[in-house]
Order: C-alpha cells, then sequence, then structure tokens
C-alpha cells in the first residue's frame, strides 16, 4: 500500500444525520466509460474504486455527505457484493489496488465527505468446501461445526457434517444460540471465541482505519455473533460502528446499542413501517406509532444515528413494490428528512427497477447504463432528492438536519412533522387518491415569516400571520416539505404566473381565524 490515508472523522457525532450513499463497488462506476449493460447479475460486473473516484462529482451533485462501499478483502468466486470473503489480508483484486483504494478515500475527505465500509466477522467463503483456500483460517477448527449447532438444536436444514464437509443451518432464526453457532445458509461459521479467529478479526478491524483511513463500518449479519465480540470489534476499529440488524423488533436493536456492542443500527423496524404506509397504505397512525415508540424507548442521541433507508442490497427496490411514484417519492422523503441517518441505496436516484427481495441479485443492477443522468426535475427521484439535499445544506444544521423530529398532524391518509424550522407533509394516498387539504397548528415560524415548499418555491408559498398555522394541500400524492423563503433556490412568482390559489405572485396569506 502507498501513505496510509488518514480517517478525518470518525466519531458518532461525525455521522449523526449525515447523508450516506450506499455503493455497490462492482456494480456503482466502471471507470473506463463504458455503459453497456451486465449480462450477469450473479458475477462480477466490472465496478471499481477508481470508477467510484471518478464519479465524485456525481454523488456530490446529488448531496451525498459520506459514501459506503462494499467489504474490501478478496472473496472467493463469483463474491462482487463482498460477502464471501477468501482473506482478511488481500483485496479484493476485482476492485483495484491498494492505492486506488487509498486515492478514493483521499479524494473523499478532500471533498468534506466520509468513508464507511463493509465488515463482515461472522463468516468466510460462501461453502464448505472454501475453507481450505481461506486466509488465514484455512481448517475447520476456526468454525463451528455439526457438534455445537445440533446441540443448540439446530442442523436439520443443509446435507449435515463428515470427515471433510460441515453444512448445519440455523432453523429457527428466533433461537439466539442457533444464530450464534449454526450457519446462515451454509455460510462457513466462524468461532469468534478462537483466540487466532478473534486477533486476525481485530486486528483486520484496526487496519482498516490505520492503513485506509475510513471513518466508520458497517457489521454485516449482527444477530449471528456475540455483542461481546462485537463490542471488542468496535473498539479495535476505532471509528463509529452501524450494524445491521434486519428485523422488526426495536428491543433487538436496541441491545446492541444499550450494551455499547456498537453505536447504531441500521433502521429496520423504521423501514417496516414505512413500506406498510407507502406501499401497503396503512393508515399514518402505524407511521406515528413507531416514531414514537423509537423516541420512548432509544436513549438521548440515538435516533439521530439509526441508518434511515427506502432500499438496499437486501430487499426490494421501490420501483418493484409499487409502481406508484409519489408513494415512492413520499417513502424516500421522509428518509431524507426524518431525525436518522439517511442511506440513499445506489441507483436508487435513477430507481433502478429490481425484483424480488428473494432474488437479491437482480436487485444489484449496474449503475452505468443509465449514463448517470442529472435531472433536476422535482418531479422525479434524482431531483427530489437533490432537492431536499440541498435543502439541508442551505438551513442552519439547528434548525433542519441535526434538529430533533416533532410531530405534527397525523390521520388516517396525512403525516406531518417539524424538524427545527423545516416542516414535512406526507400522505399515502397515492397519484390517484385527489387533494388532500388541512390547516396544521403548531408551526415552528413567527408572524410574517413566508414559508415555500421547496418543490415549487415559485409558487407554493404563503405567509404565516396570526397565529402558527400552516394550510397543508397535497394534490395527486404529493409530497411537501416547507421551508423559510430565503432558504429556497428561487424567489415566489419567479415562475412567472402560478396554477392555484397562490395566484400571479405564487404567495397566498393565511390568517388564523380561531
Amino acid at each position: 500500500p502507498g501513505p496510509p490515508a488518514m480517517s478525518v472523522c470518525g466519531s458518532p457525532d461525525c455521522w449523526r444525520n449525515r447523508v450516506t450513499y450506499q455503493l455497490l463497488t462492482d456494480r456503482f462506476a466502471r471507470g473506463d466509460g463504458g455503459t453497456e449493460q451486465c449480462d450477469d447479475l450473479a458475477d462480477y460486473c466490472g465496478g471499481t474504486w477508481r470508477g467510484a473516484l471518478e464519479k465524485l462529482d456525481y454523488l456530490q451533485d446529488l448531496g451525498v455527505e459520506a459514501i459506503w462501499i462494499s467489504p474490501i478483502i478478496a472473496n472467493v468466486a463469483k463474491g462482487y457484493h463482498g460477502f464471501w470473503g477468501k482473506s482478511l489480508i488481500d483485496l479484493n483484486p476485482r476492485f483495484g489496488t491498494a492505492e486506488d483504494l487509498q486515492a478514493l478515500v483521499h479524494a473523499v475527505h478532500s471533498r468534506g465527505m466520509l468513508v464507511m465500509v463493509g465488515v463482515v466477522a461472522n463468516h468466510m467463503g460462501q461453502t464448505w468446501e472454501d475453507v481450505p483456500s481461506i486466509t488465514p483460517f484455512g481448517n475447520s477448527s476456526f468454525y463451528h461445526g455439526c457438534t455445537e449447532c445440533k446441540a443448540a438444536g439446530g442442523g436439520h436444514n443443509g446435507t449435515g457434517c463428515n470427515a471433510t464437509v460441515c453444512d448445519c443451518w440455523v432453523d429457527d432464526y428466533d433461537d439466539a444460540e442457533q444464530c450464534l453457532v449454526c450457519q446462515l445458509f451454509g455460510l462457513p461459521d466462524l468461532d469468534q471465541d478462537h483466540p487466532v479467529v478473534r486477533s486476525e478479526l481485530l486486528g483486520y478491524a484496526e487496519r482498516l482505519k490505520e492503513v485506509y483511513g475510513v471513518d466508520a463500518i458497517r457489521i454485516d449479519t449482527v444477530p449471528y455473533v456475540k455483542g461481546e465480540f462485537w463490542e471488542e470489534l468496535t473498539t479495535a476499529s476505532g471509528v463509529f460502528a452501524i450494524g445491521e440488524v434486519s428485523t422488526s423488533n426495536d428491543t433487538k436493536c436496541l441491545e446492541y446499542i444499550s450494551s455499547g456492542a456498537m453505536d447504531a443500527t441500521i433502521n429496520y423496524p423504521l423501514y417496516y413501517a414505512l413500506s406498510d404506509v407507502f406501499v401497503s397504505k396503512y393508515a399514518m397512525g402505524r407511521l406515528a406509532g413507531q416514531v414514537a415508540a423509537q423516541r420512548a424507548a432509544y436513549p438521548s442521541g440515538a435516533l439521530g444515528l439509526l441508518g434511515n433507508f427506502a432500499e438496499n442490497h437486501d430487499v426490494s427496490r421501490l420501483p418493484y413494490m409499487t409502481q406508484d411514484p409519489q408513494l415512492r417519492r413520499s417513502f424516500v422523503t421522509y428518509t431524507l428528512t426524518a431525525e436518522g441517518l439517511p442511506i440513499i441505496y445506489y441507483g436508487q436516484e435513477q430507481e433502478l427497477k429490481g425484483a424480488s427481495k428473494m432474488e437479491a441479485n437482480l436487485n444489484r443492477e449496474a449503475l452505468w447504463p443509465t449514463q448517470f443522468r442529472q435531472d433536476s426535475n422535482t418531479a422525479g427521484m434524482y431531483g427530489t432528492i437533490r432537492t431536499i439535499n440541498a435543502l439541508r445544506k442551505r438551513v442552519p444544521a439547528g434548525d433542519f438536519a441535526q434538529a430533533e423530529q416533532e410531530q405534527g398532524a397525523v390521520r388516517d391518509d396525512l403525516f406531518v412533522f417539524v424538524r427545527g424550522k423545516v416542516v414535512v407533509a406526507l400522505t399515502n394516498r397515492g397519484q390517484d387518491g385527489g387533494s388532500i387539504s388541512e390547516f396544521v397548528d403548531g408551526m415552528p415560524w413567527t408572524a410574517g415569516t413566508t414559508v415555500c415548499n421547496v418543490f415549487n418555491p415559485a409558487c407554493d408559498c404563503q405567509q404565516i400571520q396570526d397565529g402558527y398555522r400552516l394550510q397543508v394541500t397535497l394534490d395527486g400524492g404529493e409530497p411537501k416539505v416547507y421551508a423559510e423563503q430565503q432558504y429556497m433556490s428561487v424567489a415566489p412568482g419567479a415562475g412567472g404566473d402560478c396554477p392555484g390559489g397562490g395566484g400571479a405572485g405564487g404567495l397566498a396569506v393565511w390568517r388564523d381565524c380561531a
């Protein structure tokens, strides 16, 4: 490797509410200018660290403040995603060299952005046949075997064990002990109590910061390893650690945070609530209940570190889940404006179609055939994301991006919340849902303040008068984000005559008549 890249900010506070872009290194950017489709999504497609470096302008235009890249170590055959490690020592040559990785980290840091890297410490390889080739864990003594798995009541799935092969899977994913000592879908399960395994994994975590300069780690498959080990790994890494606990149960997520095993978790409980209201059209009380439950359960400051997402590499993409563009925009608008660490999955901004989450490879398309379009139309997904992220930068952090979230109006088809001096209004009606209108009290602006909808600042503004009341009108399922006019990219009326109640000047005046 070349000169070590230096981590610039690895504390949890550096990551609180930071907009992060998850890119699968193999699928994001090739670096050679090619735009052809990748025909075999079960194998490598050709993305590299150099390719990612060359697309940092694209990410900055989108408003990204950090990138999360795939695990960096060498993988067994077809391990394009980085989760089938072959060596803790060698980098993945399909992604590039050590110098390429360090150059990417340097370039990201030079733009005021941070770097997160995926870490896998539950398993190595894909199947037991890979074990002899794995460095430095090349024999069965480093892994949990069938004896331990069957003693925990597991191992009925899989082919079992003989003199050369161990294939004993978790049978009951609600059984904590099985999850610790049995195999996750046949992946060779490391024994972190083995002193060599423990030492090598902790050393690897330390090198990520000391050699490659990463600012955070995303820990894979958290419930399948003892929490005590995760605490050691987090400490060894010396940076912010966020973990994957793919459950709707906040109690299970919270135990890893409260124990100090890691700083935060990916916010699956919120994801399931958002899916219910913006895909299945549950009443908004489902979302309000989830938000209130998390605020009551988590310690002070923890919500700003939870990873809020609408898509990732393990779930279906939004266009597969719903064909309604306004429901998709509302889903994403919530993740980008609510309290938490917003995560954008690569291609989400281009609305890659994806497939069922059971066909994971199909949710990991190559991005380069889109030619990295930068469409600023706020009715599209790229424009929606870019517009919200730009507002996050224009509004003082204490008035939006770092402000606590407060609940506004909730009814079956309307959800309004406040962050500092920004108000977000969402509906689950979708594009065919007609118009919804409501006066909402308790707004954060003083009389005389002009506030506008960031998606249409030329024509959708109103002046706050005698009270703190805002008239929220959502047409055709649209989301709206309201902020003071001084933070808009254009002035009211700049677009000429405007349709609707705003009139030619784009400004409506609402007076509290109570």
